[in-house]
């Protein structure tokens, strides 16, 4: 099947056809290619009255047992970041409470358990992406029954050396975890966004950011030359701001960690990422030319993908009838 077909670019991705039909298709003909202001839709839900009243931790707070390193810069990273803020301390994460209230005894390396205790949607689609799929539940290495007992083995997490796509060299053997790209206290989400994912990842898409357009537009924005939202990172495309519904009916502004949701087809990133700049023919051509995608969409499309013809030619069909 071509690359820019029916079942990739158009209308009938027999797997998944959330991203475009043809009604949806109608409402974006003609549109330019690139859209002015040209900004990343982010949903913004207003804090709740809970959290706003919580009041930040000081360092002096900071609930770390005396035979734990209480070092300076894991402090200062702590202090100064969203957890402090948010009034978590260093047991929130290290030595939880149980269900019965209980402390829970001291751990080094919390996992995507104790991070999805706050972090729900994150932890969940992290698990469902390729850098969190071997942490989910029920994934293991080896499940074998011997004399009546059963012998379960869990998974290791994901490394880099185990892709399919090409990596960095120096990246092998690092595990990826809930803070592997975010850190564990610093939490630097600019970083998160570019750094860490060049770090390891060494295909021609990723290897082209530095230089794109996209990536001169997200220097411009962290230099404060441009508007927040005007700049586009790695996680700007494949790690989306969505509102998100819990199972009770809440929503909530959530960062999606299941990077394959926007690239298995990758027209699943139009809605939530591409029509925010740019015009929908312009998208469509764009996501369907391997040459494009390559250059980190430095290159024009030179695909044109039939879909919106298709569209406007039924409609005059209609019209004339």
């Amino acid at each position: 099947m071509p690359f820019n077909g029916c079942t990739a670019a158009g209308c009938h991705n027999f797997h998944d056809n959330r991203a475009i039909y043809e009604d949806f298709l109608e409402k974006h003909v003609g549109e330019a290619e690139l859209k002015i202001p040209a900004v990343i839709a982010v949903p913004k839900p207003p804090p709740s009255a809970e959290r706003r009243a919580i009041k930040p931790l000081s360092r002096e707070t900071a609930d770390a047992p005396p035979e734990k390193n209480r070092d300076e810069v894991i402090l200062t990273d702590w202090h100064e970041t969203a957890h402090a803020k948010a009034g978590v301390n260093c047991k929130g994460c290290h030595a939880p409470k149980n269900a019965l209230g209980e402390e829970t005894p001291w751990t080094d390396k919390p996992g995507v358990k104790l991070c999805g205790s706050c972090h729900e949607a994150e932890a969940k689609t992290f698990v469902e992406g390729k850098h969190g799929m071997r942490l989910k539940d029920g994934m293991l290495a080896a499940h074998s029954r011997l004399g009546g007992l059963f012998t379960e083995t869990v998974l290791s997490p994901m490394r880099p050396e185990l892709a399919r796509l090409p990596m960095r060299p120096k990246s092998r053997g690092t595990e990826l975890t809930c803070t592997t790209c975010d850190g564990a206290h610093r939490f630097d989400i600019a970083k998160a966004q570019v750094e860490s994912c060049v770090n390891c990842h060494a295909d021609d898409h990723s290897k082209a950011y530095r230089g794109s357009p996209h990536h001169k537009l997200w220097l411009a924005e962290l230099s404060g030359k441009r508007a927040e939202g005007t700049g586009v990172t790695c996680a700007t495309c494949h790690m989306p701001r969505l509102e998100m519904e819990d199972d009770y009916g809440r929503k909530r502004a959530a960062i999606t960690h299941n990077q394959n949701d926007t690239l298995k087809p990758n027209e699943k990133m139009i809605r939530p990422v591409c029509l925010s700049c740019h015009g929908m023919q312009f998208t469509l051509d764009s996501l369907a030319d391997k040459d494009v995608i390559d250059s980190n969409f430095t290159l024009r499309p030179s695909v044109h993908v039939e879909s919106i013809d298709w569209v406007v030619k039924r409609a005059k069909e209609k019209q004339a009838k």
